[in-house]
């Protein structure tokens, strides 16, 4: 028996493919203008020509208020990197 449940990842996944579906754009895109919107800094990295090019193309569009707080709802509060106050360089 299948469970209808859907996981915390295909959540997370579907909100952010809606909201780039949206607004006509990449994921990757949406969650760049996201941390732009937030104040947050961001380092995109990639070294194929076409992903660098569609990193840069994000001042021409915003996310609408709804739109921010759907991807906000999506914080657990937990890192996915290391600490910066232990980590040992």
């Amino acid at each position: 028996m299948q469970s209808s449940k859907r996981s915390v990842k295909d959540t997370v996944i579907s909100i952010r493919q809606l909201v780039a579906k949206e607004v006509n754009r990449s994921v990757a895109q949406v969650l760049l203008r996201w941390h732009l919107q937030t104040g947050w800094v961001i380092i995109p990295k990639s070294i194929k020509p076409h992903r660098i090019a569609e990193n840069f193309d994000v001042h021409d569009f915003e996310l609408t208020k709804a739109q921010m707080e759907r991807i906000d709802s999506l914080d657990r509060y937990q890192r996915v990197g290391p600490d910066p106050d232990d980590f040992d360089i």
